[in-house]
């Protein structure tokens, strides 16, 4: 008797060697796929030292971009807060600053929330960019 003509080889050839096949094609898919895409792009002007200076703390992003825009919105600001001071006295004054000192701190740690929110969200994204696709099976699965 041959291996095809036993119950096992039957499997075999009927199940087991298709699923073979059928991975291997996905598996030259994927291997091409990969070849023709790239999975990270960086800009060309990236320091060499960027993540020491990350590190450390010495990255500011955009700051010099914005810092004209950061006038013009201070100027009305400050205008009105010297017109408030001088209608206040020095005691309601102190008061009005204490306010506004509590009320930097509280809008500083937002903003520290909002950059770790923003980082872990582009750094999910980072990788799920560079995942593996899922199979053509747990696609259909879920459609």
């Amino acid at each position: 008797m041959n291996f095809y003509e036993t119950k096992m080889g039957h499997t075999f050839f009927e199940h087991q060697l298709p699923q073979l096949i059928s991975a291997l094609k996905e598996l030259t898919e994927a291997v091409l796929q990969a070849k023709t895409q790239r999975a990270l792009k960086l800009p060309a002007d990236v320091p060499s030292d960027f993540l020491k200076e990350l590190y450390y703390g010495n990255f500011e992003p955009d700051t010099e971009l914005n810092a004209d825009k950061l006038r013009e919105y201070n100027k009305p600001v400050i205008e009105r807060q010297k017109r408030l001071k001088e209608l206040v006295d020095p005691d309601v004054w102190e008061q009005v600053e204490e306010y506004r000192n509590v009320l930097s701190i509280r809008a500083g740690y937002e903003i520290e929330q909002a950059f770790e929110t923003g980082f872990r969200t582009a750094v999910r994204m980072i990788a799920a960019g560079l995942s593996t696709p899922p199979h053509k099976e747990t696609e259909q699965t879920h459609e």
